[in-house]
C-alpha cells in the first residue's frame, strides 16, 4: 500500500505548500479512509481550478481509482468510464497500461461462477487481451499480472464450455458435446482439466462410431 501511495504521489516531498498539491494530498487521504465522495469532490475541484497543474493526470487517475475502490455495480461502471477517459486523454502515459488492466479487473471482480452468466468473464478476457496487445512495453510486473489474470479468466470460460459438453454427453448428444470440447481444446490449451476433455472427446468419437456401425 505504501508503495502504491508513493507511485500515486511521486512529488510528495516537493511543493507541499502549493494549493493543488494540498488538494491532491487531501484527496488521497480521503480515498485511503474510504471517503470516496469527498475525495472525488476535491479532485474535481483541483481539475477545474488548476487546469495546468502537474497533478492533473494523477488526479484524473485517482478519480477512477476512487470509483473502483468504492465498488458496487454503479461505481464500477463509472470507474470503467473514467479509466477509458484517462486512456483517451493520456494514451502514451505509463499509467495508461495500468488503467487498461484495471478495466479488465472491473469485470474480473464481477465474474460469476462458470455455470452462471459468463458475460463478465468474456469482457474481462477482451480487456486483458487489449492491455497485452496495446501495451507490450509496459513494466514486466504489470504484464505478468495481466497474463495471469487472463489465464484465470480463461480457466473459468473453459470450465463452462467443458461442463456444457459433459451435459450434452449425458444426453448422448455427441455432436454437441464434441463441439464444446473441441472449443476448449482449440481455444483454451492451458485449461487445467484438459485430460478430462480429451478423454471425453475420445469417448464421444467412439460412441459416434458405434452408432454409425449399428445404423
Amino acid at each position: 500500500e505504501a508503495k502504491k501511495d508513493k507511485k500515486l504521489d511521486p512529488l510528495a516531498s516537493k511543493d507541499a505548500g502549493l494549493p493543488d498539491k494540498q488538494l491532491y494530498d487531501k484527496a488521497l487521504a480521503q480515498i485511503k479512509s474510504g471517503h470516496f465522495d469527498v475525495a472525488r469532490l476535491d479532485l474535481n475541484t483541483l481539475l477545474s481550478t488548476y487546469p495546468e497543474s502537474q497533478y492533473l493526470m494523477r488526479s484524473k487517475l485517482a478519480i477512477a481509482d476512487a470509483w473502483y475502490r468504492e465498488g458496487g455495480s454503479a461505481a464500477l461502471a463509472q470507474a470503467e468510464q473514467e479509466y477509458k477517459d484517462f486512456i483517451t486523454f493520456f494514451p502514451n502515459a505509463p499509467e495508461a497500461a495500468e488503467a487498461q488492466m484495471r478495466v479488465g479487473d472491473i469485470y474480473f471482480k464481477q465474474m460469476d461462477v462458470p455455470d452462471r452468466d459468463y458475460s463478465k468473464a468474456t469482457h474481462a478476457e477482451e480487456e486483458y487481451r487489449t492491455m497485452l496487445k496495446q501495451y507490450p512495453d509496459a513494466p514486466k510486473e504489470i504484464l505478468a499480472q495481466a497474463q495471469q489474470k487472463l489465464r484465470d479468466v480463461q480457466e473459468v470460460l473453459a470450465q463452462r464450455e467443458a461442463d456444457i459438453g459433459a451435459f450434452y454427453a449425458t444426453h448422448e448428444d455427441w455432436p454437441a458435446a464434441l463441439a464444446r470440447w473441441e472449443t476448449v481444446h482449440k481455444t483454451y490449451p492451458q485449461y487445467s482439466h484438459m485430460d478430462d476433455v480429451l478423454i471425453g472427446m475420445g469417448d464421444a468419437y467412439e460412441a459416434e462410431a458405434k452408432v454409425a456401425r449399428n445404423a
